[in-house]
């Protein structure tokens, strides 16, 4: 199964960060169409809907989120096969039998900066063995672009298979038939294999690739997410960890540090390195920073974190990966600025520490 989830950056300490890594070839995991406009919301009737679900075919009646796409078809009645577009992504195509005919379902997207699509004239088909090539004539108006990026015209498309197709070029791309991969719908995510039939139900918040704050090789995982609490997943979606951690940083195989909640006061949180067992090996009171924040703050192997239980406010630290103090957590902000850590008290001082965690300089006010 190609996927091509989208890595969600989650910035602030209190949000649900987390790391992993992934090879060239698993760098294109399933991307899925746009979903911008469709409602995060979730009512009890889709919820049930959702938690019950074993396949695509369950909760049809709530994949409704491209509906305003522009069509094509070449099909009659085609309403009941319209959900197929909420599962394509932009170079794959499925294959529909409806009322006794065969159909190719897939999007065609046009880009232009002065352009956009009103509608899609016409199409041309051109049959080399089992090769089809569909060329698109699309209707345009002129249309001024926002900013730097070009404007964007989704069209689904539904085709008649006139004879067996094994391979499908539009407008000169290859797509890919579809084999499976993340579904979106109310809010949340799951995972179809190829037949549509769950791999895991569409109850989450987020799945993303786990990823690592260093440049080392782990196995492909996944972070998923819900009501907010984190676990993890090996390649074949079974779990690895439990639905129980605030934030998790990948360490190794058999290593992970985690944000552990205990109960509703965070002075009480604690920070835990776990086995995969979710034995805890050691741990120390405070949170975890999200990954990308650790990443672009932090020297390299070393991760911010916060207490919340320092005096007036939170302080924010550094610690390495034994979860040993690099830097004390008192402090009202760090950044790791021209390889040095560029730290401020409460008192608005500043001060540079290094990798090491020796103040270079005294605390100051910046003029």
């Amino acid at each position: 199964m190609r996927n091509k989830f989208l890595a969600v950056l989650l910035t602030a300490c209190i949000s649900l960060g987390l790391a992993g890594c992934k090879s060239d070839d698993q760098r294109n995991r399933r991307d899925r169409s746009d979903q911008s406009n469709q409602s995060t919301e979730t009512t009890r009737v889709d919820k049930t809907l959702l938690d019950n679900a074993e396949s695509v075919y369950d909760i049809t009646s709530l994949l409704t989120l491209n509906e305003d796409n522009i069509l094509y078809s070449e099909c009659k009645k085609d309403k009941d096969i319209h959900f197929y577009f909420d599962i394509l992504s932009f170079d794959e195509y499925i294959k529909v039998e409806h009322n006794g005919k065969e159909y190719l379902l897939f999007w065609y997207d046009f880009s232009s900066y002065g352009l956009v699509g009103t509608d899609v004239r016409s199409i041309d088909k051109t049959y080399t063995g089992y090769r089809l090539d569909v060329d698109v004539n699309l209707k345009t108006k002129e249309y001024s672009s926002g900013g730097c990026f070009p404007n964007q015209t989704r069209c689904r498309m539904i085709v008649k298979m006139d004879q067996q197709v094994d391979y499908l070029f539009v407008a000169g791309v290859q797509y890919h038939e579809y084999d499976g991969g993340e579904v979106y719908v109310c809010g949340r995510r799951g995972v179809a294999d190829e037949d549509l039939n769950f791999i895991l139900p569409p109850i989450y918040e987020g799945i993303e690739e786990l990823e690592t704050f260093e440049p080392s090789y782990c196995p492909m995982l996944y972070r998923v997410f819900r009501d907010g609490k984190n676990g993890v997943l090996d390649s074949d979606y079974n779990p690895v960890l439990s639905m129980s951690y605030d934030n998790i940083y990948y360490l190794n195989e058999d290593r992970f540090i985690v944000s552990i909640s205990k109960g509703n006061d965070v002075k009480n949180d604690v920070i835990a390195l776990i086995d995969r067992d979710e034995n805890i090996l050691k741990q120390r009171k405070g949170f975890l920073c999200a990954d990308t924040d650790s990443n672009f703050y932090c020297f390299d192997g070393q991760i911010k974190f916060a207490d919340p239980s320092y005096g007036r406010s939170w302080g924010f630290g550094v610690m390495d990966q034994e979860l040993n103090t690099i830097i004390e957590p008192v402090y009202y902000s760090i950044f790791w600025v021209d390889g040095l850590y560029k730290v401020e008290n409460h008192d608005n001082e500043e001060a540079l520490f290094d990798e090491k965690g020796v103040q270079i300089t005294e605390f100051t006010r910046e003029n």
